[in-house]
């Protein structure tokens, strides 16, 4: 299968190999199916005016590399604001859960007030390392990471505790025969943030997010997303990975992610 899922019918899907995480061949990088909730709360009932401000995302179980049923409602339902919930079901197993808001389009007399700091494209695709990078030693590399493109600095150029930059373009489709959105390009990369970032040798504490939180202050454009991004861990507490999100006008939102250390 050459894309990340193939849509069956009525809300479900199923999973190609790329999906695979860096802990191996068995469960799914959590940025495939998260893109997938993406999809459906874009498509979900008659959205008009608005647009997507937010989605969070809980991953309750690894998700498995098998048939897929995602479903959608509506909670709040609202002229101007409506909120969202969704699942990812494998089997008779939720295997993740979100919410998402939606908000009406601000006015196109609004003046823009933001960030104009860029991170610098050339540079990272200069100095990257390409296809099928390798987030750390020893991670499954026939999955998600051959299936994407990962342009990243060397670490040399930034201390541990720096924060650190990539861009990343899919090389696949995230469902047979569909361009891909760009809010579905924003969730399917926003959680390689921590995978950006790694300050501690993995072999020694691995870190795994349990969520991921992205927020938009536009749907980005284009076919790469830039990550730059600084993984936090205290010690007797968890992780925290916060990521700008780049696309080539500069940024459009922010990703979190709350990690387990082990």
């Amino acid at each position: 299968m050459e894309s990340f899922y193939q849509h069956l019918a009525d809300g479900r899907f199923e999973s190609g190999t790329q999906t695979a995480g860096p802990w191996g061949p068995e469960a799914q990088h959590a940025g495939p199916p998260s893109a997938l909730l993406a999809r459906e709360f874009s498509r979900y009932g008659d959205i008009g005016d608005k647009r997507i401000a937010s989605i969070s995302v809980d991953i309750l179980s690894p998700v498995p590399i098998s048939p897929l049923e995602v479903s959608v409602r509506v909670d709040k339902p609202g002229r101007q604001v409506e909120l969202l919930s969704g699942e990812i079901r494998a089997g008779d197993k939720v295997v993740l859960a979100a919410r998402a808001w939606r908000v009406l389009k601000a006015p196109d007399d609004v003046p823009y007030i933001g960030p104009n700091a860029k991170l610098p494209e050339s540079i990272s695709q200069s100095d990257g390392d390409g296809v099928g990078r390798e987030v750390m030693p020893g991670a499954y590399t026939r999955g998600y990471l051959s299936a994407v493109e990962w342009l990243q600095a060397p670490d040399e150029e930034n201390p541990p505790n720096e924060p650190r930059s990539a861009w990343i373009r899919p090389l696949i489709p995230l469902v047979e025969g569909e361009p891909i959105t760009g809010t579905e390009l924003a969730m399917l990369t926003a959680d390689s943030g921590s995978g950006v970032h790694v300050p501690i040798d993995p072999f020694h504490h691995a870190g795994i997010n349990c969520t991921l939180h992205v927020a938009f202050l536009r749907e980005p454009e284009g076919e790469r997303i830039g990550l730059e991004s600084r993984t936090s861990v205290a010690p007797a507490g968890c992780g925290l990975t916060s990521t700008t999100l780049h696309d080539r006008r500069g940024v459009f939102g922010t990703g979190t992610q709350s990690l387990l250390f082990r």
